[in-house]
């Protein structure tokens, strides 16, 4: 299987954040999950409006995947997620399978949630920092990073910062040609250091 081949798995709930997801997913075959198959509503404090995403596939019937892909959602959404046993389970089964897992934003807080990131370097969005962080204690929360690179896991800060993320997932995967070429489709030059973060301090994090 090729690389452009590989299943990048969209695992999506009510209030996801919509930002989050279409960002530069462009060189996979992306598949939309949700739990029940249905097509789930985003948040609205972007536009106004959700937006409703078809989903590919329901929590039973979703593929093998190579890489996990968890966007943030709304404080309301997270807390309502890790209460959520199917979503977890969910999480945990597929993170085990896939070759890498990546979170954008809040994203991060459903991974701990899940145990997924029991002894991992991870982060999340800075504006939501401090309450995420006590919902796992057993994470290695870094708080001053644009995104963390753990192992095969890929975490953000807040929305934007899952474009340097992923551009830099991409640069990993496919090379500096690649990397280039994306950037220059989307007119976007990603951050390439990782622990380059104004928002740390404007939360009072450091």
């Amino acid at each position: 299987m090729s690389k452009v081949d590989k299943v990048l798995a969209l695992v999506l709930y009510p209030g996801f954040a919509v930002l989050d997801v279409f960002e530069a997913k462009n060189r996979f075959n992306v598949v939309v999950i949700s739990q029940d198959g249905l097509p789930v509503k985003s948040d609205t404090l972007m536009f106004g409006s959700s937006q409703t995403v078809e989903a590919h596939f329901s929590f039973e019937t979703a593929p093998k995947i190579d890489y996990l892909f968890v966007p943030g959602g709304t404080p309301t959404s997270i807390k309502e997620g890790l209460e959520n046993k199917l979503l977890l389970n969910f999480l945990k089964s597929k993170a085990a399978e896939a070759e890498n897992v990546l979170s954008v934003c809040t994203g991060s807080a459903l991974l701990a949630g899940a145990g997924v990131l029991d002894g991992i370097r991870a982060t999340t969005n800075k504006s939501q920092f401090k309450w995420i962080e006590t919902t796992n204690e057993k994470v290695i929360w870094v708080r001053k990073a644009r995104w963390v690179e753990d192992g095969k896991f890929f975490t953000s800060s807040g929305v934007t910062a899952g474009m340097d993320m992923a551009i830099n997932f991409i640069k990993i995967k496919f090379g500096t040609e690649v990397q280039n070429i994306v950037e220059e489709i989307i007119e976007y030059k990603a951050q390439e250091d990782s622990s380059e973060d104004i928002w740390s301090a404007h939360f009072g994090l450091n």
